[in-house]
């Protein structure tokens, strides 16, 4: 029974961590939206779709996979 506790609270854990996460890159997000906005600037944001393929390696850089992203 300890372990499924263990499992229902790392569970929980993660849940308020990603809630925790979403709700400061949101923050942040229109944060420096309104500076970009005050300020007279372009506000510009890129984003990666979920589903795609990436290389395992983080060091690895590829140009080709690059142009693909972006």
């Amino acid at each position: 029974m300890l372990a499924l506790w263990q499992c229902s609270s790392q569970k929980r854990l993660f849940s308020c961590w990603a809630a925790l996460t979403y709700a400061q890159t949101r923050n942040d997000l229109v944060r420096i939206y309104t500076q970009t906005m005050l300020t007279g600037m372009d506000f510009r944001l890129a984003t990666i779709p979920q589903d795609l393929p990436i290389n395992p390696d983080s060091l690895a850089f590829d140009p080709a996979e690059m142009q693909r992203l972006y």
